[in-house]
């Protein structure tokens, strides 16, 4: 991990309660997840490119601080899209595992249930 970010808590909370917030209401897929991140990525490369260029031409321009927010703000939202996703599939896969378990739990009592009748 990078050694900057140790110094920094960030409470994603509130981003996240608004994203899970708009998912559920919306049924919003992984899909569409996907792409609100889309153009997140897409601004994060424009804003490091207007930065890149203000540092060379006007190191002193407020812009840089406006735009580092900014990266932020679109970082932020964008680690926490790709964690909801992660979730999404890991608690999916957990689902099947139980739907698994208890289809074969189901056969085993059906299996022990004929042979207690044929006894």
């Amino acid at each position: 991990m990078d050694a900057r970010n140790n110094d920094f808590d960030f409470d994603f909370t509130p981003i996240g309660q608004a994203i899970k917030k708009a998912r559920t209401s919306q049924g919003m897929t992984r899909e569409q997840l996907a792409r609100y991140r889309e153009p997140l990525k897409e601004q994060v490369t424009e804003l490091l490119k207007e930065r890149r260029r203000l540092y060379r031409k006007e190191p002193e321009s407020e812009r840089i601080g406006e735009i580092n927010e900014a990266l932020k703000e679109a970082r932020k939202k964008i680690k926490l899209t790709i964690q909801i996703e992660q979730h999404s599939l890991e608690i999916e896969a957990r689902l099947r595992q139980a739907e698994e378990l208890e289809h074969t739990d189901s056969r085993s009592r059906h299996r022990e249930k004929q042979i207690s009748e044929r006894s």
